[in-house]
Protein backbone atom coordinates (compact mmCIF):
# COMPACT_ATOMS: atom_id res chain seq x y z
CA UNK A 1 0.00 0.00 0.00
CA UNK A 2 1.52 3.36 -0.92
CA UNK A 3 2.51 6.10 1.99
CA UNK A 4 -0.50 8.68 2.28
CA UNK A 5 0.81 12.30 1.17
CA UNK A 6 1.19 14.64 4.54
CA UNK A 7 -2.01 16.72 2.79
CA UNK A 8 -4.19 13.53 2.60
CA UNK A 9 -2.95 12.10 6.07
CA UNK A 10 -4.07 15.91 7.94
CA UNK A 11 -7.51 15.32 5.75
CA UNK A 12 -7.76 11.70 7.42
CA UNK A 13 -7.22 13.14 10.71
CA UNK A 14 -9.34 16.11 10.40
CA UNK A 15 -12.28 14.69 8.98
CA UNK A 16 -12.13 11.82 11.57
CA UNK A 17 -11.59 14.05 14.57
CA UNK A 18 -14.92 16.19 13.38
CA UNK A 19 -16.61 12.77 13.44
CA UNK A 20 -15.50 11.78 16.73
CA UNK A 21 -15.72 14.90 18.43
CA UNK A 22 -19.44 15.42 17.27
CA UNK A 23 -19.76 12.41 19.40
CA UNK A 24 -17.91 13.83 22.45
CA UNK A 25 -19.79 17.31 22.10
CA UNK A 26 -23.36 15.46 22.12
CA UNK A 27 -22.22 13.04 25.43
CA UNK A 28 -20.82 15.76 27.30
CA UNK A 29 -23.98 17.67 26.88
CA UNK A 30 -26.22 15.48 28.12
CA UNK A 31 -27.40 16.30 31.44
CA UNK A 32 -30.82 14.90 30.73
CA UNK A 33 -30.15 11.39 31.35
CA UNK A 34 -29.06 9.69 34.97
CA UNK A 35 -25.10 9.33 35.06
CA UNK A 36 -23.72 5.60 35.81
CA UNK A 37 -21.14 6.51 38.34
CA UNK A 38 -23.25 7.59 41.62
CA UNK A 39 -25.61 10.17 43.33
CA UNK A 40 -24.81 13.54 44.44
CA UNK A 41 -26.30 14.96 47.57
CA UNK A 42 -28.03 18.37 46.25
CA UNK A 43 -30.15 21.05 48.88
CA UNK A 44 -33.13 22.83 47.75
CA UNK A 45 -33.91 25.77 49.93
CA UNK A 46 -37.34 27.40 49.27
CA UNK A 47 -38.65 25.05 46.78
CA UNK A 48 -35.56 25.96 44.86
CA UNK A 49 -33.03 23.27 44.05
CA UNK A 50 -29.42 24.37 43.97
CA UNK A 51 -27.52 22.45 41.78
CA UNK A 52 -23.67 22.83 40.81
CA UNK A 53 -23.96 23.91 37.71
CA UNK A 54 -27.30 25.82 37.41
CA UNK A 55 -29.30 28.90 38.43
CA UNK A 56 -31.91 27.84 41.44
CA UNK A 57 -34.75 26.16 39.46
CA UNK A 58 -37.73 26.47 41.15
CA UNK A 59 -39.92 23.66 42.03
CA UNK A 60 -42.95 23.11 40.61
CA UNK A 61 -46.09 24.34 42.80
CA UNK A 62 -48.80 22.19 44.51
CA UNK A 63 -52.20 22.80 45.60
CA UNK A 64 -52.37 23.71 49.13
CA UNK A 65 -53.67 20.37 51.13
CA UNK A 66 -57.12 21.48 52.82
CA UNK A 67 -56.90 22.01 55.91
CA UNK A 68 -58.03 19.31 58.86
CA UNK A 69 -58.67 19.45 62.43
CA UNK A 70 -56.11 16.65 63.27
CA UNK A 71 -52.80 17.84 64.04
CA UNK A 72 -49.71 17.08 61.98
CA UNK A 73 -47.50 14.98 62.96
CA UNK A 74 -43.90 15.87 64.31
CA UNK A 75 -40.92 14.86 62.04
CA UNK A 76 -38.82 12.63 63.20
CA UNK A 77 -35.18 13.61 63.18
CA UNK A 78 -33.29 12.00 59.94
CA UNK A 79 -29.60 10.29 60.92
CA UNK A 80 -29.04 10.56 56.92
CA UNK A 81 -28.97 6.61 56.57
CA UNK A 82 -32.81 6.00 55.81
CA UNK A 83 -31.84 7.34 52.06
CA UNK A 84 -35.08 9.92 52.79
CA UNK A 85 -34.82 14.08 52.27
CA UNK A 86 -33.48 15.40 55.30
CA UNK A 87 -34.82 19.18 56.28
CA UNK A 88 -33.02 21.82 58.47
CA UNK A 89 -33.82 25.55 58.55
CA UNK A 90 -31.67 27.86 56.83
CA UNK A 91 -30.21 30.82 57.76
CA UNK A 92 -32.55 33.32 55.96
CA UNK A 93 -35.65 31.66 58.01
CA UNK A 94 -36.24 29.34 55.08
CA UNK A 95 -36.21 25.27 54.48
CA UNK A 96 -33.10 23.41 53.74
CA UNK A 97 -33.65 19.66 52.46
CA UNK A 98 -30.71 17.18 51.49
CA UNK A 99 -31.57 14.96 48.79
CA UNK A 100 -30.32 12.40 46.56
CA UNK A 101 -30.20 12.97 42.92
CA UNK A 102 -28.22 11.17 40.46
CA UNK A 103 -24.96 12.77 38.58
CA UNK A 104 -25.75 13.95 34.99
CA UNK A 105 -24.68 11.77 32.49
CA UNK A 106 -22.54 14.44 30.63
CA UNK A 107 -20.57 14.51 33.55
CA UNK A 108 -19.91 10.96 33.84
CA UNK A 109 -19.60 10.21 30.34
CA UNK A 110 -16.56 13.72 30.17
CA UNK A 111 -14.50 12.11 33.12
CA UNK A 112 -14.18 8.62 31.91
CA UNK A 113 -13.31 10.45 28.24
CA UNK A 114 -10.80 12.31 30.00
CA UNK A 115 -8.90 9.33 31.59
CA UNK A 116 -9.32 7.83 28.18
CA UNK A 117 -7.26 10.53 27.10
CA UNK A 118 -4.41 10.47 29.58
CA UNK A 119 -3.67 7.16 28.21
CA UNK A 120 -4.12 8.23 24.31
CA UNK A 121 -1.78 11.17 25.30
CA UNK A 122 0.92 8.87 26.57
CA UNK A 123 0.51 6.59 23.49
CA UNK A 124 0.64 9.62 21.36
CA UNK A 125 4.20 10.29 23.18
CA UNK A 126 5.64 7.10 23.02
CA UNK A 127 5.44 7.42 19.11
CA UNK A 128 8.27 10.58 19.37
CA UNK A 129 10.50 8.45 21.92
CA UNK A 130 10.82 6.17 19.06
CA UNK A 131 11.06 9.01 16.80
CA UNK A 132 7.79 7.88 14.30
CA UNK A 133 6.78 11.54 14.41
CA UNK A 134 4.92 11.51 11.55
CA UNK A 135 2.23 8.88 13.70
CA UNK A 136 3.11 10.97 16.51
CA UNK A 137 1.74 14.55 14.68
CA UNK A 138 -1.03 12.30 13.53
CA UNK A 139 -2.39 10.74 17.00
CA UNK A 140 -1.83 13.94 18.65
CA UNK A 141 -3.31 16.32 16.12
CA UNK A 142 -6.41 14.00 16.25
CA UNK A 143 -6.36 14.23 20.39
CA UNK A 144 -5.91 18.06 20.58
CA UNK A 145 -8.86 18.96 17.82
CA UNK A 146 -11.46 16.22 19.94
CA UNK A 147 -10.23 18.04 23.04
CA UNK A 148 -11.61 21.49 21.88
CA UNK A 149 -14.94 19.68 21.23
CA UNK A 150 -14.76 18.65 25.17
CA UNK A 151 -14.01 21.86 26.24
CA UNK A 152 -16.82 23.58 24.29
CA UNK A 153 -19.65 21.23 25.54
CA UNK A 154 -18.92 20.88 29.32
CA UNK A 155 -15.56 22.18 30.28
CA UNK A 156 -16.74 25.59 29.48
CA UNK A 157 -20.11 25.35 30.78
CA UNK A 158 -19.26 23.94 33.85
CA UNK A 159 -16.41 26.43 34.78
CA UNK A 160 -18.93 28.95 34.66
CA UNK A 161 -21.75 27.26 36.46
CA UNK A 162 -18.89 26.35 39.12
CA UNK A 163 -18.55 29.83 39.94
CA UNK A 164 -21.99 30.44 40.40
CA UNK A 165 -22.07 28.31 42.96
CA UNK A 166 -23.03 30.38 46.13
CA UNK A 167 -19.65 30.93 48.21
CA UNK A 168 -17.78 28.72 47.08
CA UNK A 169 -14.22 27.71 49.40
CA UNK A 170 -10.88 29.27 48.65
CA UNK A 171 -9.16 26.57 47.64
CA UNK A 172 -12.22 25.87 45.34
CA UNK A 173 -11.69 29.14 43.57
CA UNK A 174 -8.24 28.66 43.27
CA UNK A 175 -8.56 25.50 41.60
CA UNK A 176 -11.55 26.64 39.33
CA UNK A 177 -8.89 29.83 37.76
CA UNK A 178 -5.90 27.36 37.38
CA UNK A 179 -8.19 25.03 35.90
CA UNK A 180 -9.82 27.70 33.33
CA UNK A 181 -6.34 29.70 32.47
CA UNK A 182 -4.70 26.30 32.34
CA UNK A 183 -6.84 24.95 29.85
CA UNK A 184 -6.80 28.13 27.84
CA UNK A 185 -3.05 27.98 27.73
CA UNK A 186 -2.86 23.97 26.75
CA UNK A 187 -5.48 25.14 23.73
CA UNK A 188 -3.33 27.87 22.73
CA UNK A 189 -0.24 25.98 23.18
CA UNK A 190 -1.57 22.50 21.59
CA UNK A 191 -2.92 24.32 18.34
CA UNK A 192 0.04 25.98 18.04
CA UNK A 193 1.83 23.00 17.87
CA UNK A 194 -0.12 21.79 15.49
CA UNK A 195 0.72 24.11 12.87
CA UNK A 196 4.56 24.10 13.71
CA UNK A 197 4.14 20.18 12.98
CA UNK A 198 2.20 20.71 9.84
CA UNK A 199 3.61 23.66 8.28
CA UNK A 200 7.25 24.13 10.01
CA UNK A 201 8.70 24.94 6.69
CA UNK A 202 6.19 27.32 5.48
CA UNK A 203 5.98 29.44 8.73
CA UNK A 204 8.23 32.63 9.21
CA UNK A 205 11.51 32.13 11.18
CA UNK A 206 9.91 34.49 14.06
CA UNK A 207 7.02 32.11 14.37
CA UNK A 208 9.30 29.48 15.26
CA UNK A 209 9.68 28.75 18.79
CA UNK A 210 13.56 27.17 18.85
CA UNK A 211 13.13 24.73 22.24
CA UNK A 212 10.03 22.72 20.33
CA UNK A 213 10.67 20.01 22.50
CA UNK A 214 10.51 21.31 25.72
CA UNK A 215 7.05 22.98 24.67
CA UNK A 216 6.18 19.98 23.75
CA UNK A 217 6.77 18.14 26.96
CA UNK A 218 5.82 21.22 29.18
CA UNK A 219 2.18 21.42 27.33
CA UNK A 220 1.85 17.54 27.92
CA UNK A 221 2.79 17.65 31.45
CA UNK A 222 -0.08 19.98 32.25
CA UNK A 223 -2.86 18.57 30.38
CA UNK A 224 -1.70 16.09 32.47
CA UNK A 225 -2.08 17.93 35.74
CA UNK A 226 -5.35 19.80 34.77
CA UNK A 227 -6.78 16.55 34.13
CA UNK A 228 -6.23 15.21 37.64
CA UNK A 229 -7.38 18.65 38.97
CA UNK A 230 -10.77 18.19 36.60
CA UNK A 231 -11.34 15.13 38.67
CA UNK A 232 -11.00 16.56 41.59
CA UNK A 233 -13.93 19.46 40.63
CA UNK A 234 -16.09 16.76 39.59
CA UNK A 235 -15.91 14.67 42.93
CA UNK A 236 -16.15 18.09 44.66
CA UNK A 237 -19.37 18.77 42.46
CA UNK A 238 -20.52 15.51 42.42
CA UNK A 239 -18.62 13.48 44.75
Amino acid sequence: MPKLSKPIQGLIVLVLACLVGAVVFTMVRNNEDEGFLGLVELETTDGALLTPTEEPVEATQEPAPIATEEPLATAEPSDGTSGEPTTEGSPSGGTTQTVSHPTPFGADFNIVFQWIMVLALLFGASFAVRKDFTTHRNIMTFLVLVNVFSILGRMSPNIDGYLDTPDPAGFEKIAIWIHAIGGGIIAISGLYLLIRMWFEKKLPTWFLVKNFKLQMRATLLLWLILIALGTFMYFDIYG
